[in-house]
């Protein structure tokens, strides 16, 4: 992972990021536990927005690569996951299968985390909170529509979309 990344994902304070990690391992575990997902790691790469208040990261295994998604809501993180990245064996031909941590740390930084930093106009990496916004309002999350342009334009309040997350976080208990 490069410097940039794991610098800027920690934010303000790398004692947040630890507990954060240690809190998405723990729900991930719990939710192996209790057969509700299929074993996964997560990544060590966690991309926080500004406000420290959503993330997105990535669970990784031997066959896919899955989108985890974490918001804070009244100072509690809720974690859910989201689309999956398949990878066969096809597109790899030159590595060892199954594919190492490394490997797929390298596909999820291509993947998953591309758009996370960008330049600003003096050169310094910074977060893009567009990579935010569109992985978790416009992607068809919640309310809003098409315009006429083909782009999604919100129309969620932010206690809407507070509860799409809520209930999302909650559907994995329903799975």
């Amino acid at each position: 992972m490069s410097t940039q990344y794991k610098e800027i994902s920690k934010g303000n304070s790398g004692v947040e990021y630890l507990l954060v990690l240690q809190e998405a391992n723990d729900s991930l575990n719990f939710w192996i536990k209790n057969k509700i997902h299929n074993p996964y790691q997560l990544d060590s790469l966690i991309c926080f927005n500004r406000n420290n208040d959503k993330l997105v990261g990535a669970l990784l295994s031997e066959d896919g690569i899955k989108f985890f998604y974490g918001v804070k809501i009244k100072n509690r993180w809720y974690f859910f996951d989201g689309a999956t990245i398949v990878l066969l064996k096809e597109f790899y031909p030159n590595d060892a299968w199954p594919l190492s941590y490394n490997k797929l740390h390298e596909i999820a930084m291509k993947e998953v985390f591309s758009g996370y930093l960008i330049k600003d106009e003096k050169g310094n990496w910074v977060i893009n909170d567009k990579f935010f916004e569109y992985h978790f309002k416009g992607s068809g999350w919640g309310c809003g529509h098409l315009n006429e342009k083909g782009q999604w334009v919100d129309t969620c309040s932010d206690k809407q979309f507070e509860q799409l997350y809520l209930n999302n976080a909650e559907s994995v208990w329903q799975k």
